[in-house]
């Protein structure tokens, strides 16, 4: 995309692999980039390995693989000179703990430094006990205190941490996680995708289909799966004859569950990784999320909301969504009430399905969101 050879130049500096997007962080970035693309002039500095295919963004590469990509004085040099000879003005780290690398150069060369803090990490490590959340506090500190703007996806993330980090409140801003669709699906897109869905798999197109993705390598995603296997699908049949299937979606489940066999009797059916997961969204009747550790903002809750789709979620699932703007498309029930749960799933089942409200997408749209940037971003 072409843009005045005067606009001042942003990098986006996202140390992993990213593209093609395949789950809520990696989408979150690509969104950045693309939305900021359309906008201003946009360079993405990330690692080797990103397909390298049409972007209206410039995609450059520094990373390799492995931590020690974080301490690499290699990284740091091509980082340099990538955003030397682009002259960039402004830089947006996609996660804290790429920015230690990143504060030299950027003070070397005069370079405004903006975080994207997608949630507050440490407590994401201490919901899952892990010993070191304490170090990544502390990174979080240095690296929000030193930021001349910290990015936050929701405004309880922006609030907890102005008051746990002692932050400046005027630095800190809203920028929520952007979706890439500005209106409903139509109806002729849900019918397509649900009888794509039902040839492939040979399911019945008249079931029910209640839907859970995300990684299982990721630990509250399979603290997910284990709860509607072990618990959550056991209750439904035993309260309901109505045909339905729960359908597991995305894949690295330990080989210890055996894709979840012994739980089929309850219409649970372990898809694994799925290429195209919107369709498998679009063909289902709800979307489950009884999401109860880690932190932040759950991106696949809004994608599946974009999508039209009705989400029963646990209260720790929904944190941080504009709850306002959801309409009847977001059923919350409190952590750790599973009768609840199933009476929610249970009572939207053969409901007249409501579109998403237009103020979703006017809220969450990643050209929408990126507007809330341009203000700092287009200074010299």
């Amino acid at each position: 995309m072409l843009h005045t050879t005067t606009a001042p130049v942003t990098a986006v500096v996202i140390p992993y692999v990213f593209l093609p997007p395949k789950n809520g962080g990696h989408q979150a970035g690509y969104s950045l980039c693309s939305a900021l693309g359309k906008k201003i002039p946009t360079v993405c500095i990330s690692s080797f390995g990103n397909a390298h295919v049409g972007y209206n963004f410039q995609l450059e590469f520094a990373f390799g693989k492995g931590m020690f990509k974080y301490f690499s004085p290699l990284a740091a040099w091509r980082c340099f000179r990538i955003m030397k000879a682009s002259r960039v003005r402004h830089c947006i780290a996609q996660q804290p703990f790429i920015v230690p690398l990143l504060l030299p150069l950027l003070a070397l060369s005069g370079i405004s430094m903006l975080v994207y803090a997608h949630n507050i990490e440490y407590r994401r490590f201490r919901s899952m006990n892990k010993w070191w959340w304490c170090i990544v506090w502390l990174v979080e500190f240095v690296v929000y205190r030193l930021a001349r703007q910290v990015l936050f996806i929701s405004p309880e993330e922006r609030i907890a941490a102005i008051a746990e980090f002692g932050l400046d409140p005027v630095k800190c801003i809203d920028v929520p996680y952007g979706i890439d669709r500005k209106t409903p699906p139509l109806a002729s897109e849900q019918q397509a995708a649900r009888k794509e869905i039902a040839a492939a798999h040979g399911f019945p197109e008249a079931e029910h289909w209640l839907l859970f993705f995300g990684p299982q390598n990721y630990e509250p995603n399979l603290d997910a799966v284990l709860f509607i296997a072990r618990h959550l699908a056991p209750l439904l049949k035993a309260q309901t004859k109505n045909p339905y299937r729960i359908l597991i979606c995305g894949g690295s489940l330990p080989p210890v569950y055996q894709n979840l066999e012994a739980y089929r009797q309850y219409h649970v059916d372990y898809l694994g990784f799925v290429e195209d997961i919107d369709r498998y969204v679009l063909a289902s009747d709800l979307v489950l999320n009884p999401i109860l550790k880690g932190a932040g903002v759950k991106t696949k809750v809004l994608e599946a909301i974009a999508l039209g789709k009705t989400v029963v979620s646990t209260e720790s699932g929904a944190f941080g969504i504009q709850k306002d703007v959801c309409g009847q498309q977001l059923v919350v029930v409190a952590d750790h009430d599973t009768p609840a749960f199933a009476n929610a799933v249970l009572n939207h089942l053969d409901v007249d399905k409501e579109r998403t409200p237009v103020e979703f997408y006017d809220y969450y749209y990643r050209d929408n969101v990126v507007n809330r940037l341009l203000p700092i971003l287009q200074k010299t």
